[in-house]
């Protein structure tokens, strides 16, 4: 009887079948089909009015073996460059008014 052959370690999924990462999501900044409003915030962290712009919408969270639960996304970007565009989640999509976030 042979000793069984060295096997590599296990990673998890068989060779040829491992699959490349989904690119990362990145807001573009320049699209034309993006519909930003721009707003007002009153106090800026300090710094006194500042105006900003954002897009909403409202989207389903799934993690696995949990409910589907309903979420508000807001994307906020400065016209002036001063900060990157960010992402904003919550729960709550029925938020109408997400410059309050």
């Amino acid at each position: 009887m042979n000793p069984p052959s060295a096997k590599a370690p296990s990673t998890g999924e068989d060779a040829g079948q491992r699959k490349s990462l989904a690119p990362r999501w990145s807001p573009s900044r320049n699209s034309e089909k993006t519909r930003w409003k721009r707003v007002t915030i009153p106090d800026w962290y300090g710094e006194g009015a500042r105006v900003i712009e954002i897009v909403s919408n409202t989207a389903v969270w799934y993690h696995s073996g949990q409910p589907p639960v309903p979420i508000r996304w807001v994307l906020i970007r400065d016209p002036k460059g001063k900060f990157k565009t960010q992402a904003l989640l919550c729960y709550g999509p029925d938020r109408e008014n997400p410059s309050k976030l």
